[in-house]
């Protein structure tokens, strides 16, 4: 039986200022990048940064200008759809749940700081009800009661792009 590796990671507790900026630089556009420069900072393939684009999956804050152009947000929200579609979320979905959480970052009263997956469903936070598909995901602490090994997995930014 392959067990679950659980990699340590350090992590700190943001400030209330440094929580401020974050949300000011994802709540509207910042920077504005080609594809092949979005590309580069994203770590997405310049291919796929493209394709998501024409596609919907990850719209371009800059999506009306020829040729298509990427903010700051739009980069973010690349990692997100990346690592969505590493957790094999179909396409269609990715993109409905990064149209919401652009939504979200527009509204300075919502609270993304924590953002799980289990690849057919997002949650943020502590919620148990994925706000696009409307499903019911079990937190962590009752599926450990009820004996099964797998656990949601935290967004990280740092997973490989899949189309």
């Amino acid at each position: 039986m392959a067990a679950t590796k659980r990699i340590a990671r350090n992590h700190r507790t943001l400030t209330p200022a440094e929580k401020r900026e974050i949300r000011d630089r994802l709540s509207r556009p910042v920077g504005r990048y080609d594809a092949e420069r979005a590309s580069q900072l994203s770590g997405i393939p310049e291919r796929t940064v493209r394709f998501w684009g024409e596609t919907g999956v990850v719209v371009a804050d800059y999506g009306k200008s020829a040729p298509m152009h990427w903010s700051y947000r739009d980069l973010v929200l690349l990692r997100l759809a990346a690592w969505l579609r590493s957790k094999k979320m179909e396409p269609k979905w990715v993109g409905a749940r990064i149209a919401a959480v652009r939504e979200w970052l527009g509204n300075p009263k919502s609270n993304l700081e924590l953002v799980r997956s289990q690849g057919r469903s997002m949650v943020v936070g502590d919620e148990a009800l994925d706000r696009v598909s409307g499903e019911l995901i079990f937190s962590p602490a009752s599926r450990r009661r009820v004996g099964s090994t797998s656990g949601d997995h935290t967004f990280s930014g740092r997973q490989r792009a899949f189309r």
